[in-house]
């Protein structure tokens, strides 16, 4: 009787390469997905990889590749960790390693807790980013409020935008660290903390790419959200005393 051929568990990062070897050695591809799940089985000869003469089915993990085609783009060297996955009465949001702080993880590090079926998490302040945090039962900002603006759907049913970090701390005056606004439901997060990232998963759901676009930038708006939390930029305070002035000015 003839083994199970096994499975192979393979990062999308990596799939460029064995694709093109699969190719070259003119066997098929046959989908055992959608294509909306980013998910497709191959049939190939153990042989080409060098491991024995079965046939396996190679699985390509589930990734959310238009997030980190647009991740790549907006920083090259983003800091990546590894978190939890949600097993084992954990949240899907916790991190794997007490070092976490500073930790980057490699481009095969990333593959391998992809592999593992790790989540993963981005530390924005070191990757140049800001990233606003809105729970689902929030009322004060909602999804679609910001064009051409990267937006992801949070495992919980919120949702993350990405901001530009270094204009956020010129409206902001100081450094960004973290504003947290708990009757709000809504977090800011620059230097310290970080975010879950797709394609990973929470005890509650999944996390994904809501819009497609870059990091904002509009100051005009980026000082609207520091309003609403309360951390007016000093551009306000000085347009406000322009116009005090000019009120005081003008009186009889």
């Amino acid at each position: 009787m003839a083994p199970q051929a096994p499975s192979l568990r393979i990062c999308p990062l990596e799939a460029q390469g064995i694709m093109a070897d699969i190719r070259g050695s003119g066997l098929g591809i046959v989908p055992a997905h959608s294509c909306s799940e980013a998910t497709l089985v191959v049939s190939l000869a153990l042989e080409l990889l060098s491991l024995c003469v079965y046939d396996a089915e190679v699985v390509l993990v589930p990734m959310d590749e238009n997030f980190w085609q647009l991740l790549f783009t907006l920083n090259p060297s983003p800091a990546i960790i590894a978190v939890r996955p949600p097993e084992g009465g954990s949240s899907g949001k916790v991190p794997r390693d007490s070092g976490w702080p500073e930790q980057r993880l490699s481009d095969g590090e990333i593959d391998e807790s992809i592999r593992k079926g790790e989540n993963l998490g981005l530390r924005p302040g070191e990757s140049g980013i800001a990233v606003l945090d809105v729970e689902r039962d929030s009322t004060v900002f909602q999804r679609d409020q910001f064009p051409e603006t990267l937006v992801v759907n949070s495992g919980g049913g919120g949702f993350h935008v990405y901001l530009d970090l270094a204009v956020v701390e010129g409206e902001l005056g100081r450094e960004l660290r973290a504003i947290r606004r708990p009757e709000q439901r809504v977090e800011l997060f620059g230097r310290t903390g970080f975010v879950v990232i797709p394609p990973s998963r929470s005890d509650k759901g999944q996390y994904s790419v809501h819009q497609e676009g870059g990091l904002l930038k509009d100051a005009t708006l980026i000082r609207h959200i520091l309003a609403v939390l309360g951390e007016a930029s000093p551009g306000v305070f000085e347009a406000l005393g322009r116009i005090r002035g000019a009120t005081e000015g003008t009186r009889h």
